[in-house]
């Protein structure tokens, strides 16, 4: 069954998506399905959101913060109910621009972040956090053998893959 409809969000350049059952996250939109029709549950106040959804885990990567500096981070919300509230708040252990959030990708307790910039001695990765109760931690640091950032990253269980489409690798 298709449906369209008017999402609510504004000043975007793009509207990344995520999806997992019965919720969709449309850019900092979320909307959830009842009888076949999709309906806004919340909107968070995020520009330039980078959602990944599991459940009633949502993670929102921001390569950068609202002052425009490119530290980045991931802002994970949990749901109750029909509302989504902050759980944590993720930070690289690298100090630096490392526009953290650029993709985003969540399975069960372990959230994928990648970076865009190498701040951490001029090579690019990703940084991996897992959850026990609702703490995260972070539990590494990725960091690309070609000195290129990652453009894609997948996360199921306890494996991670990450693509470098400029230089093949994967």
């Amino acid at each position: 069954m298709q449906q369209q409809f008017t999402a609510n969000f504004s000043d975007q350049s793009e509207a990344p998506v995520a999806i997992d059952g019965d919720t969709l996250v449309v850019a900092s939109e979320i909307y959830v399905r009842s009888g076949g029709v999709w309906t806004l549950q919340q909107s968070l106040p995020f520009n330039d959101p980078r959602p990944a959804l599991q459940g009633d885990t949502l993670a929102i990567g921001q390569p950068r913060a609202p002052s425009g500096d490119a530290n980045g981070a991931v802002y994970v919300f949990t749901r109750s109910g029909t509302t989504w509230t902050q759980q944590a708040l993720l930070f690289p252990d690298t100090p630096g621009q490392v526009q953290m959030g650029v993709q985003v990708k969540i399975d069960r307790d372990t959230i994928v972040a990648s970076t865009q910039n190498g701040s951490f001695g001029a090579a690019y990765g990703a940084y991996v956090f897992t959850r026990s109760g609702a703490t995260w931690t972070q539990q590494a640091r990725l960091v690309s053998p070609t000195g290129g950032w990652w453009m894609g990253v997948a996360v199921v269980g306890d494996t991670i893959a990450l693509s470098h489409p400029p230089n093949n690798r994967i």
